[in-house]
């Protein structure tokens, strides 16, 4: 037995063996090795994606971090919008003339908005005429346009409107002059730029139009998404969670709007208190359905007032007409002070709305976040009446909640005051002159570059051609050659 085992085959069997044994040893610590140096192991993904979250899920932040790299990637101004509209989905729909009375409140928190009322920006009190404007030439040409029309239609303003009240038994009769105080605040309006445009080339160069529409959607925080039908199954003990942000839409008709190339400047820096105090709303987180507000299906857009590749894409001032028969319910029914909150609410909503849908048709949005502010200004008035509001947008994110986004927009807007007192005997008694100069400030005040920053930093070409302009008709001029025969 012990010569089997001894034989020459056994032995160099079991040498070979231990060979083999000690080479796969080799190899497999080489290669070990070889790993260890050449490892490239994927991050550890972190709890929250980069940037402030605040008290937000890790689950959803990492939802709308997904969702911000697929829009960073897109660099024209048409896929982002379809992106962030893509989808039929219910939406709260938001009332930038609530007939509701109180609902200022409502307004400052949906859009984040700190209004100063009494006063407008700093601005304006450095702002002084040049040499080119006489201050007594503007007067006469707004004096004999105002007194024109109330000639012309004195017969037409003593027109009454009914309004019923299903809580009052007796009638509510106020004048219906909302059609002619249009006509005359656009009579002055186009005298007046005719006047300027001929001594700034900013106004001449500017674009004007009438029953503007702007609209513009956008997520708010501190209103919970709304349960799905069909709840998924979720494992037991558990809660189903559900984004405490909601999608709103706002549109309106803006009588007049003037635009411009560049942009107004901002009225204060994003970094002072005014912009971070986090005063915009005492309100508490209600359901708007408690505050007569209602969901519902609406075909969502971004409408700045302009068309894309339109070369004056910046806001400058915006009018609105004071004789709405909705303002005027509001007065007549609830009391002057409701009246006034609509007004403001009115003022500043065209504010919010109107920069919004500028800041998207320059490529921001609420994944990509604002670089510079946007400011436009606003004027309502029914020719006699005047409030002047400014409003300045300094953030798009106001889905996060305020410990992730400190930031907030701001509003400014005069009380009423009267341009004239009366018209009597075919003159303007008690003319405001100090009025008329600030009026005619937000009309002169120069837009400028921003210190020469990228206005469009996340397009990489916001200028598209012509033929790309979503509902441009171009017409084509046919030529044709007639042959007449010479008479003998």
């Amino acid at each position: 037995m012990a010569a089997l085992m001894c034989r020459p085959s056994n032995i160099f069997k079991t040498i070979r063996f231990a060979q083999l044994g000690h080479l796969r040893n080799t190899q497999s610590v080489t290669v070990q090795d070889q790993y260890d140096e050449d490892a490239h192991y994927p991050p550890i993904k972190p709890k929250f994606p980069p940037g402030s979250w605040g008290e937000m899920e890790p689950l959803f932040a990492w939802f709308w971090e997904n969702d911000r790299e697929k829009i960073s990637a897109l660099r024209n101004v048409k896929d982002k919008v379809d992106y962030i509209t893509k989808g039929d989905h219910k939406v709260w729909k938001y009332n930038s003339l609530d007939t509701t009375p109180d609902m200022l409140e409502y307004q400052r928190k949906i859009t984040k908005t700190y209004m100063i009322r009494g006063s407008l920006p700093a601005l304006y009190d450095d702002l002084s005429f040049d040499d080119h404007f006489d201050d007594s030439l503007l007067k006469k040409i707004i004096s004999e346009s105002i007194i024109q029309e109330l000639e012309l239609n004195r017969e037409r303003f003593k027109k009454h409107a009914i309004l019923r009240d299903h809580n009052r038994p007796h009638r509510l009769v106020h004048r219906y002059d909302y059609e002619h105080s249009n006509v005359l605040s656009l009579n002055w309006f186009s005298n007046l730029l005719g006047v300027l445009s001929a001594r700034r080339k900013d106004i001449f160069d500017s674009h004007v139009d009438t029953d503007v529409k702007i609209s513009a959607c956008w997520s708010r925080h501190g209103v919970l998404r709304k349960m799905p039908r069909r709840k998924p199954r979720i494992a037991k003990g558990k809660e189903y969670l559900r984004q405490n942000n909601s999608e709103f839409y706002g549109e309106h008709t803006v009588d007049f709007q003037l635009r411009k190339s560049k942009p107004l400047p901002e009225f204060v820096p994003t970094n002072d208190e005014i912009c971070h105090n986090l005063k915009y709303s005492s309100m508490e987180d209600y359901n708007p359905r408690v505050l007569g507000q209602f969901r519902g299906l609406v075909d969502r857009k971004f409408r700045p007032g302009y068309n894309i590749g339109s070369t004056n894409e910046f806001n400058h001032l915006s009018f609105i007409s004071l004789k709405n028969p909705k303002l005027k319910r509001i007065e007549i029914t609830c009391g002057e002070s409701y009246g006034r909150q609509a007004n403001y609410g009115y003022a500043m909503s065209t504010g919010f709305l109107s920069t919004v849908a500028q800041a998207h048709m320059l490529g921001f949005n609420m994944h990509e976040e604002l670089t510079y502010p946007f400011t436009t200004q606003t004027i309502l008035t029914d020719g006699q009446n005047f409030i002047l509001s400014a409003y300045q947008l300094n953030t798009l994110q106001l889905w996060k909640d305020d410990k992730a986004n400190t930031l907030q927009n701001v509003c400014w807007a005069t009380e009423s005051e009267k341009l004239y007192e009366e018209y009597k005997d075919g003159e303007l008694v008690g003319f405001n002159d100090n009025l008329l100069k600030q009026i005619l400030k937000m009309f002169l005040i120069q837009p400028c570059d921003r210190n020469g920053i990228d206005l469009a930093p996340n397009l990489t070409d916001h200028k598209p051609s012509p033929l790309d302009i979503p509902g441009k008709i171009i017409y084509r001029t046919v030529e044709e050659d007639f042959k007449y025969d010479k008479g003998s």
